[in-house]
C-alpha cells in the first residue's frame, strides 16, 4: 500500500465513520474512531502543512465535541485547544482565510470550558471569539453579524452564571439590538432567536435586581442589628 496516497483517504473515511458512530449515541467509539483521524491527520501535517494542518485542526474541533458528548469534558477542553493553537498557526501566515476556522475552534473551545464548570475561562474564550466576529462582520455583514449576536449571547449566558448579572444584561441588549436588525431584513425565520434573547433578558434581569434586593436587605439588617447576628441569619439561609 502507497501510504501517502491513501492516507487522506483513511483519514476522510474514518471521520466519516467517527460521525456516524456518534449520531448513533456510541459516543466513546466516536472518540476512539476520531482519535485515528487525528493521528492520521498529524502524519500528513507533519508532510505537508500548507494543505493538511486545517484538517489536522477540524479534527481536533470534532473530536473535542464527541470527547464533551462522552461525558469527558477536561479531555474535551484539551482537544478543543488544540484545535485553536493548530488554527491560529494558520492565521498567522493566511488570516483572512483561516479566521472563520479560528472562530469555529474557539466556540467549541468556550463551549467545553463551560460544560466543565470553568467559567471565568469560558468567558476569556468568548471575549476572543467576539472581537474574531465583531472583525469578520465589518467586511462580511451578512454573514458574520448574527454570528457576533451568537457569540454575544453566548457570553452573556457565562457572565450570568459567573454572578455578573448587570454585565450579562448590558451584553444581552446588543444582541437584541443586532437579531431585530435581521428580523427586519431576514423575516421570522430568525424570530425565534430573537424572543429567546428577549426571554434572556428577563432572565438576567430579575436575577441582578434579586441580587441588588439582597444586598439592600444586608446593608438594612446591619444597620439594624449587630454584625453577629446578622452573620448568624446569613449563614443560616445560606
Amino acid at each position: 500500500m502507497d501510504r501517502p496516497t491513501y492516507l487522506p483517504g483513511l483519514a476522510s473515511y474514518t471521520e466519516s465513520l467517527a460521525s456516524c458512530l456518534s449520531e448513533s449515541g456510541r459516543y466513546n467509539d466516536a472518540v476512539e474512531a476520531e482519535e485515528r483521524a487525528v493521528r492520521m491527520y498529524r502524519e500528513l501535517a507533519d508532510g505537508d502543512p500548507r494543505i493538511y494542518l486545517h484538517h489536522l485542526g477540524r479534527s481536533w474541533q470534532i473530536l473535542a465535541e464527541y470527547l464533551g458528548n462522552a461525558g469527558r469534558h477536561e479531555d474535551a477542553v484539551k482537544a478543543g485547544q488544540k484545535a485553536v493553537d493548530t488554527h491560529k498557526t494558520l492565521v498567522r501566515d493566511d488570516p483572512e482565510s483561516f479566521n472563520p476556522a479560528v472562530a469555529q475552534s474557539l466556540h467549541r473551545l468556550c463551549c467545553c470550558l463551560g460544560n466543565a464548570s470553568r467559567y471565568p475561562e469560558a468567558v476569556k474564550v468568548a471575549e476572543e471569539l467576539v472581537d474574531i466576529h465583531r472583525e469578520l462582520s465589518k467586511s462580511h455583514r451578512k454573514i458574520y453579524y448574527p454570528r457576533l449576536a451568537d457569540s454575544l449571547d453566548q457570553q452573556a449566558m457565562l457572565l450570568n452564571k459567573l454572578g455578573r448579572h448587570e454585565d450579562a444584561v448590558l451584553i444581552e441588549k446588543e444582541v437584541i439590538m443586532i437579531r431585530e436588525e435581521f428580523v427586519k431584513i431576514i423575516g421570522d425565520s430568525y424570530l425565534s432567536s430573537l424572543n429567546s434573547s428577549r426571554d434572556n433578558l428577563v432572565l438576567f434581569k430579575q436575577q441582578r435586581d434579586m441580587i441588588r434586593m439582597l444586598r439592600r436587605c444586608k446593608g438594612l439588617m446591619r444597620k439594624i442589628f449587630k454584625p453577629d447576628v446578622v452573620n448568624r441569619v446569613i449563614m443560616h439561609k445560606n
